[in-house]
């Protein structure tokens, strides 16, 4: 007897024909960590390239041409790293999402 478990985050498929309680633990760990994380990145007032494309679904290519593009008012360089500010991240999504 196979059973598949599928994470919709990353599209792994594990197939296993059976799983201990450590697997499971493993994968609620896992589950877990994500979600502090996420928790984390909202408590956070600067947002870095890889946290800024998880922020709005965007690729690195896009998030890059947004973070430099020189009328963007929520963008900060320190050094030659480009973050997100993301209270006023929040606000230009609202004045250009038309709500």
């Amino acid at each position: 007897m196979f059973r598949k478990i599928f994470s919709k985050s990353d599209s792994t498929t594990l197939i296993d024909n059976e799983l201990s309680p450590i697997t499971w633990g493993y994968f609620s760990a896992l589950k877990f960590k994500k979600e502090v994380t996420m928790n984390q990145q909202s408590e956070k007032a600067l947002l870095n390239l890889e946290e800024f494309c998880s922020y709005l679904g965007i690729g690195k290519t896009k998030a890059r041409e947004l973070l430099k593009d020189p009328s963007s008012t929520f963008t900060f360089k320190i050094g030659n790293r480009y973050y997100a500010n993301k209270k006023l991240l929040d606000k230009w999504l609202d004045r250009n999402s038309g709500n």
